[in-house]
């Protein structure tokens, strides 16, 4: 039984240094929208890119095995009661983020002129959206 556990335990860490990974590449990608200048948004954007990358090569190089195996390990960890909460937590605080940024910006828009395209606002809603899911996340999320 402590076998399992460590196991479990150590799939756990792994995928959330995965969601740490992915809450990076959100911002960073969020970033290269939120700045002006054409520069820094291509180094940004190249590193984002260059990340993603990274990760896919690195969790090719892990993933060695029996598929079998592999999803066995993964079955375990996605039927865990306290993930499965820290899911449920995490679209809802992510729900809410995006609902009430939209909601602040129709009555900004209102009251004052913002020249944001609806691209952008769309694009950083979306980036609202992820990054606070994936915060949420691991904040709720077992360690």
């Amino acid at each position: 039984m402590r076998n399992i556990d460590d196991q479990t335990d150590r799939l756990v860490r792994n995928e959330r240094r995965g969601v740490w990974l992915a809450l990076v590449v959100v911002l960073a990608l969020a970033a290269t929208l939120a700045l002006g200048s054409d520069t820094r948004r291509a180094l940004l954007l190249a590193l984002a890119i260059g990340i993603v990358f990274a990760v896919t090569c690195l969790s090719q190089q892990r993933l060695r095995g029996p598929k079998e195996a592999l999803r066995a390990r993964h079955e375990v960890v996605l039927h865990d009661e306290l993930r499965q909460a820290a899911i449920t937590h995490a679209y809802k605080w992510a729900f809410f983020a995006v609902l009430g940024a939209l909601a602040s910006f129709c009555l900004m828009s209102t009251v004052m002129t913002i020249a944001l395209p609806g691209q952008m606002v769309a694009a950083l809603t979306v980036a609202l959206g992820a990054t606070a899911f994936l915060a949420v996340f691991l904040l709720h999320d077992r360690e």
